[in-house]
């Protein structure tokens, strides 16, 4: 019972709260092997796996600069726009 109440519990959060979606969240935990409201808890700490795309293969130049050159650029970068928006 603890459970099914927590998993109601999840639906306070979405916009349109129905039964299918209590349904859809119970079927999930039973696949997941969760039979008790502590394991829930578990199941909420577990860190999700981080997975690498192609995305993150690219250098960036950042990387390569120190705090006050990043500080710097943004200035720079700032002044420009100022700059534009002031033509």
């Amino acid at each position: 019972m603890d459970v099914v109440l927590k998993a109601c519990e999840r639906c306070i959060n979405i916009s349109n709260p129905n039964i299918g979606y209590v349904d859809r969240i119970l079927r999930s935990w039973h696949e997941k092997g969760i039979k008790k409201s502590e394991d829930i808890a578990l199941l909420d700490k577990k860190p999700v796996p981080y997975k690498k795309t192609k995305f993150h293969n690219f250098k960036q130049q950042s990387d390569e600069l120190t705090e006050e050159e990043l500080e710097e650029l943004a200035r720079e970068k700032r002044e420009a726009l100022f700059k534009k928006l002031g033509d």
